[in-house]
């Protein structure tokens, strides 16, 4: 598993979940756009953070994560991370939002 590949698929879960499952579905669907894109942005930077925690630890390996370093090129990384998340969220959320829609 690639970080990219790891990335992008947390993202379209996180666009899923946050469209589809009931409850959550409705709290998100009635808020503004910009807290909306907030919301997503903050929950791909704890993603991004959780990788980098893990790689960090030594237990990536272990889980079959990809390992992020834990030096500058490893925030790089952190960095990319984070905008892919962020990119497949909305990505999948423009693509979907109109489904649930009656």
């Amino acid at each position: 598993m690639t970080t990219e590949f790891l990335s992008v698929a947390c993202g379209i879960a996180l666009s899923l979940l946050l469209s589809y499952v009931p409850g959550l579905k409705d709290k998100f669907e009635a808020l503004t756009s910009q807290y909306k894109q907030l919301i997503v942005l903050g929950l791909a930077v704890v993603i991004g953070l959780v990788v980098f925690g893990l790689s960090c630890a030594g237990w990536a390996s272990g889980l079959g994560l990809p390992v992020l370093e834990c030096n500058a090129s490893g925030i790089q990384q952190l960095i990319t991370v984070i905008f892919q998340v962020a990119a497949g969220a909305v990505v999948t959320y423009n693509g979907t939002k109109y489904l649930h829609k009656s």
